[in-house]
């Protein structure tokens, strides 16, 4: 019954990211229609103009551009490795948890699938959240969500007090299971898309791989109370994720979604190449 709910939440989340881009292209194709011919002009000069400044003005450093698109990659795919985590973690935890609270096999059970189903409800707003307010902050409120949930479990007292962290945590993965993989396909460049995107599910397996790790390194050392540890380490990527994107550019793709069109143009001009090519993907 677990993994079955995991791989409908999953799927669910998937579907819904797809539909929310395609609505999303639709609405960035209207709003292009309403443009003017003077718009597109000027537009169009602009673009000419930044093709003929001098390269280091014309250009961002090709190696700059990489390290960013890194730099973004890794914060947003940590994302993706606290999902696989805190999905993975319990399965060693919970003997340890089991003995402390004297827990019963149904109050185990509620536990385990208690992530889940709150990661699949937050899911299901994720969507809203994300056109409303951007990629950037429904991430930084997941990375919040995660350093929150991650504390109370690990801090956690009573067996309410861990459903209550499990709930938590499970709304950090829904926002994140959402929102990294668009923003990760909306700044990466076309050519690398589907590379990056791509690194984002791979995390979520080796989250589950250090899960892994983590319980049976914990289960030596500290057999009574090193569920603790084991739960209350996912606050440490998520801090690191957390800070990190409060240093990140918002999507472009979103910036020109609410008619910010000279924002999301500086943006792509951080992350690409050349300004041409920043003015060309604008103007898709």
């Amino acid at each position: 019954l677990y993994h079955s709910i995991s791989l409908y939440a999953a799927l669910s989340a998937i579907l819904r990211t797809e539909l929310m881009r395609k609505r999303e292209l639709l609405e960035i194709c209207e709003v292009q229609s309403h443009r003017g011919t003077n718009d597109e002009g000027s537009d169009d000069g602009q673009a000419l103009l930044s093709t003929n400044l001098p390269g280091h003005q014309a250009q961002s450093s090709t190696l700059t551009v990489k390290r960013r698109l890194q730099t973004l990659t890794a914060l947003a795919a940590i994302g993706g490795f606290l999902f696989g985590y805190d999905t993975g973690v319990i399965s060693g935890a919970m003997p340890a948890i089991a003995r402390t609270f004297d827990l019963t096999d149904t109050q185990q059970e509620v536990v385990v699938s208690s992530t889940v189903l709150s990661a699949f409800v937050s899911s299901l707003i994720g969507g809203k959240i994300n056109k409303k307010y951007g990629r950037r902050f429904t991430i930084l409120c997941a990375s919040s969500i995660f350093i929150v949930g991650a504390i109370q479990m690990g801090c956690a007292w009573s067996y309410a007090s861990l459903v209550l962290g499990r709930l938590i945590i499970g709304g950090g993965i829904g926002l994140a299971s959402l929102s990294t993989p668009i923003y990760l396909a909306e700044v990466a460049p076309p050519d690398m898309r589907g590379t990056l995107v791509t690194i984002n599910g791979l995390l979520i397996c080796v989250g589950q791989f250090s899960a892994g790790m983590v319980d049976g390194i914990l289960n030596e050392v500290t057999p009574s109370n090193g569920w603790r540890g084991m739960l209350g380490l996912a606050a440490i990527p998520s801090i690191v994720m957390f800070i990190g994107f409060q240093f990140m550019p918002e999507s472009p793709r979103w910036l020109v979604m609410q008619g910010r069109d000279e924002e999301a143009l500086g943006v792509l001009k951080a992350i690409r190449e050349s300004n041409r090519e920043a003015n060309d993907e604008l103007q898709e």
